[in-house]
């Protein structure tokens, strides 16, 4: 039977304009629909190590930014979005899944840096897995 988990957390950055200094910053980010531009206008970032709650790894994420050279924290000021998004794996057990909580001073720390919250939570394939 599928169960429900916390996944992760993403911080999803979007642009009208190059996020090139946020990349040179965060090599290991993703760059959907780069497609051949060295110009990105959307980054995927994930928190550096395992955070093991969705409190931890926004966290780490808010200090990557608080980290940020300013050229580089200009792009981000600029940005059009800067989401950070809780993945939730939906399941049929339990009954209630209530494990994904943010403390106060880290919903305080989206909002200094400009950032917003989203949850994503993603169905059950089968009731057989």
């Amino acid at each position: 039977m599928p169960v429900a988990e916390y996944r992760a957390v993403d911080l999803d950055v979007r642009s009208h304009s190059s996020l090139g200094p946020l990349l040179d910053e965060w090599r290991w980010a993703q760059t959907p629909a780069r497609e051949g531009t060295e110009a990105p206008r959307w980054l995927l970032v994930t928190p550096p190590g395992l955070p093991k709650t969705a409190d931890q790894a926004v966290r780490a994420l808010v200090r990557l930014v608080a980290r940020l050279p300013p050229t580089a924290r200009r792009c981000w000021n600029r940005a059009a979005a800067r989401t950070f998004d809780i993945g939730i794996q939906a399941g049929l057990a339990p009954f209630c899944f209530d494990d994904v909580r943010l403390k106060p001073r880290t919903i305080q720390a989206i909002a200094r840096i400009g950032g917003q919250l989203q949850i994503t939570v993603y169905a059950p394939t089968s009731a057989e897995q």
